[in-house]
């Protein structure tokens, strides 16, 4: 195995489905898209899937051992992100965090906008040190 790409090596389908769920955008309050690809992929294993008021899911494998205790995962749908507050009359996006992420903490870096109809790619700065207006 020694010198194969990362996706040839043991545990390719489970790389290739984590690779599949980070690559949707889910920021708070726009998880549906990230619940129905989970929800698709538990019924195409033949699980039954129970959602929630609050498009929360459930998922209920049976065990193998009649004596074992069960045992619960829980993890979360959306992501920490960035929401657009304002934008510009150059374009340019004024935006401020959507749950604990300090966007300076991010750098500047490429950034995924997600719009109504589309996503767009745009670049997080912020602002020129060498300019009092920027």
């Amino acid at each position: 195995m020694k010198g194969r790409p990362v996706a040839q090596r043991r545990g390719d389908r489970e790389l290739e489905l984590f690779r599949r769920l980070v690559g949707i955008a889910s920021p708070s309050g726009r998880e549906q898209e990230l619940g129905r690809e989970v929800a698709s992929i538990a019924e195409e294993m033949g699980h039954r899937v129970e959602r929630d008021g609050a498009g929360n899911l459930t998922v209920r494998l049976p065990g193998t051992l009649r004596e074992a205790r069960p045992v619960m995962y829980a993890a979360h749908q959306d992501e920490i992100s960035l929401v657009v507050t304002w934008i510009g009359p150059d374009g340019a996006l004024w935006v401020d965090r959507c749950g604990g992420l300090l966007p300076y903490k991010i750098g500047e870096c490429p950034v995924e906008v997600l719009g109504d109809r589309r996503s767009v790619t745009g670049i997080l700065s912020m602002g020129s040190a060498h300019r009092e207006d920027a």
